[in-house]
């Protein structure tokens, strides 16, 4: 698996969520998933980064930077 990337994602006062930039395998802080909304955390425990759902990604494990715990994501196609 490749090193964990990052996210990039601009809201829009519509409500409206587009992803800038996104790499296949993500690091998410777990703080940062406590206030996700619904729209974003799907029952299946897929994650979805922007409104069109087309970045889905599912947890595949996670990983340890400077001492912080984070939650590995890999995109789904």
């Amino acid at each position: 698996m490749p090193e964990p990337g990052t996210a990039t994602v601009r809201r829009y006062e519509d409500g409206t969520v587009e992803v800038i930039h996104a790499d296949d395998v993500i690091a998410v802080d777990p703080e940062a998933l406590k206030t996700a909304t619904r729209e974003h955390l799907r029952e299946d425990g897929t994650l979805v980064l922007d409104t069109a759902g087309q970045y889905r990604y599912r947890q595949t494990g996670t990983a340890t930077d400077f001492g912080h715990e984070y939650l590995v994501f890999e995109r789904v196609r």
